[in-house]
């Protein structure tokens, strides 16, 4: 089995957040943290399966990210 890790990164000034692999290659975003798994646990699948893999042997693993700018 292939795991693919997809990066969940904040973007505060747009205030969503996003789902990023370039393997897949996948880039959605979404307002809510659960929201945006619950999408890419569904397209992923269609999106590699559109490119030729087989999704039956695929694990995506999430990391998430928030970045946020400090005054000093």
């Amino acid at each position: 089995m292939r795991k693919c890790n997809i990066r969940l990164i904040r973007d505060n000034e747009a205030g969503v957040w996003v789902a990023i692999n370039n393997r897949i290659p996948l880039a959605l975003e979404a307002e809510t943290l659960d929201d945006l798994v619950m999408r890419t646990i569904k397209i992923a699948p269609e999106i590699l399966a559109e490119n030729g893999h087989d999704c039956s042997r695929i694990q995506l693993s999430f990391l998430t990210e928030c970045k946020s700018r400090m005054c000093v």
